[in-house]
């Protein structure tokens, strides 16, 4: 990274600082209470305000996500100013849901726009790096509860280097890492490509986020469907097959059972009469499907109760549920236009910059799931990928009418 020769871009080692610090050493700095989650989002965010501000002075650059976070800014001081929400709460929930992922869109769309070769080996090792950490974290929980200075659940745990409880952001990493490798031209021999796929996809069964593992099922299936010849399904199932042998040899069976179990209960054994009403009047943890049946049965929310109804940030306590995501967050706070600015904001970059049929349409659709698990705009681990991947074009295999296999570029440059 830091030898990037010619082709490296502006402001190299201050992204490369951020990179670590969000996808590295973050976590770590958390735990031993060196700094909050909070407090290292707004100084990341200002170093980037610094590279906008110099950009800005400069020329004129493509700013296409930037008008969009202003109407997000504009809805949140209207349902602020409606609700009486206080100005300091009004400003910072402007800062962490539209500045900060405003200026992460910009900066990397106009720094690392057709550049990801670049940052391909340093993202490899970062992923690589997973596996073994939550090892460590799952093995040493007691342990490192005993010492950490913010409270980590169990399930929480399984987060890697990437932010404390974040790990449906490193899932959504791992996700995307592999979508890359089975999509796009890496420049890698077939068989490191094949090692770092199954490596990945081993961090995300490990890993405590199932929404990840139910995404990693849908990706390998979209490659299959695709990519429909005999060789590749021969492959796959092998592939599979090998899995589980790997599984079942090194003793780790029950993790594929407890996971399978888990899926299965939620997808088809989940009990939908007892609505979520019921739930909170007995006390009862609401899960996010039994929040969106509250908030259904509730009055139509426009414009939202007002910034922060959703959680207290400054006695940091859930004032209904103690469960959220962006999507439901949103709708209680700034109302069903907060949701709808959501789903426009990221389906908007990506058609800027990719096809409806390009292989990037599950990014697209991954962040957009996730973001009915988790507050993906505020969230730096999930701005920075996206963006990212989004934004980059690459050579990839697609099939013309005649079934030939050729290669095409996606151009990043609509």
């Amino acid at each position: 990274m830091s030898k990037l020769g010619t082709d490296s871009f502006k402001y190299r080692k201050l992204l490369f600082f951020v990179f670590v610090l969000t996808f590295l050493i973050g976590g770590s700095l958390q735990v031993v209470g060196l700094i909050s989650n909070t407090v290292m989002t707004v100084g990341i965010a200002f170093l980037l305000f610094l590279v906008y501000i110099k950009e800005k002075l400069q020329s004129v650059k493509d700013a296409l996500p930037t008008k969009f976070f202003l109407v997000l800014m504009a809805l949140i001081a209207v349902s602020g100013y409606s609700n009486k929400t206080p100005v300091f709460l009004i400003l910072l929930y402007m800062l962490l849901f539209a500045v900060i992922p405003a200026l992460v869109s910009y900066i990397i769309i106009n720094n690392l726009r057709g550049k990801l070769h670049l940052l391909t080996k340093f993202l490899f090792v970062v992923g690589s790096l997973q596996l073994p950490v939550i090892f460590i974290q799952q093995t040493f929980f007691s342990s490192i509860l005993s010492v950490s200075a913010r409270s980590v659940s169990e399930t929480d745990i399984g987060f890697g280097t990437f932010f404390v409880a974040n790990d449906h952001g490193l899932g959504f990493f791992l996700l995307c890492l592999i979508v890359y490798l089975l999509f796009y031209k890496t420049g890698l021999r077939n068989g490191t490509r094949l090692f770092l796929i199954f490596w990945f996809s081993l961090t995300i069964l490990f890993a405590n986020s199932y929404i990840s593992l139910l995404l990693l099922a849908i990706v390998f299936l979209y490659f299959t469907v695709v990519n429909l010849n005999l060789r590749i399904v021969i492959v796959s199932f092998c592939s599979i097959g090998l899995f589980f042998m790997f599984l079942a040899f090194s003793g780790y069976q029950e993790v594929v059972e407890e996971k399978y179990m888990f899926i299965y209960k939620k997808i088809f054994e989940k009990d939908y009469e007892s609505t979520a009403v019921d739930i909170v009047s007995q006390a009862k943890y609401a899960e996010r499907g039994d929040i969106l049946l509250y908030f259904l049965e509730q009055t139509f929310e426009v414009i939202g109760s007002g910034p922060y109804s959703y959680f207290d940030p400054i006695n940091k306590e859930f004032t209904l549920f103690p469960n959220f995501s962006q999507l439901l967050w949103f709708y209680n706070d700034i109302g069903f236009i907060g949701v709808i600015l959501v789903i426009i904001i990221f389906t908007r970059v990506y058609f800027k910059y990719n096809s409806l049929w390009s292989p990037a349409i599950l990014y697209l659709g991954m962040i957009l799931v996730f973001s009915f698990f988790s507050n993906t705009l505020s969230d730096l681990a999930f701005n920075i990928v996206f963006y990212l991947f989004v934004v980059n074009g690459s050579d990839v295999l697609l099939k013309d009418k005649k079934g030939k296999v050729e290669k095409k570029v996606c151009s990043t440059n609509n």
